[in-house]
Parts: C-alpha cells; structure tokens; sequence
C-alpha cells in the first residue's frame, strides 16, 4: 500500500515477481514525470534491487484500508 498526498492510499501491483518486496523496509519509486504516477511506464524498486514494472494500481477507499493494514502487517 502506497500513501499519496491528501492521504489517498493505492495498492500496486507488479508485473511477475518482485524480488525481496515482501521484507523490504521501503521501495523507491521510479518516475517519468513528475505529475502523476503511471502503469505504463513507472516502476518501484528495493533498495539496491531490479525494478519492478506497475501492472495495476487500484485506489483504496477508507473501508478497505484497514483491511489492507491487518493484512499487511502494518
């Protein structure tokens, strides 16, 4: 889960495997512009690892986001 401004939060997910994701302490976001973050051409990476591409982002309402928190760990 990502927090934008105004606390809008969004669930990426990636095109195949992101390796070291899942224990990562942060991810860097790779952007083209700086506007707007896009699936067709902005990826997140590990530090220190491979890019991951964006395949979907979804906008979480505030209903499901404490879901998205218990399940994450967060």
């Amino acid at each position: 889960m990502v927090t934008a401004k105004h606390e809008q939060s969004y669930v990426l997910k990636t095109k195949g495997r992101c390796l070291n994701l899942h224990d990562a302490d942060g991810i860097q976001i790779n952007k083209a512009s700086n506007l707007a973050f896009y699936k067709s051409s902005d990826s997140i990476s590990v530090q220190g690892g491979a890019k991951c591409y964006i395949k979907s982002i979804y906008q979480i309402n505030d209903e499901n986001k404490e879901y998205f928190k218990q399940i994450s760990g967060s």
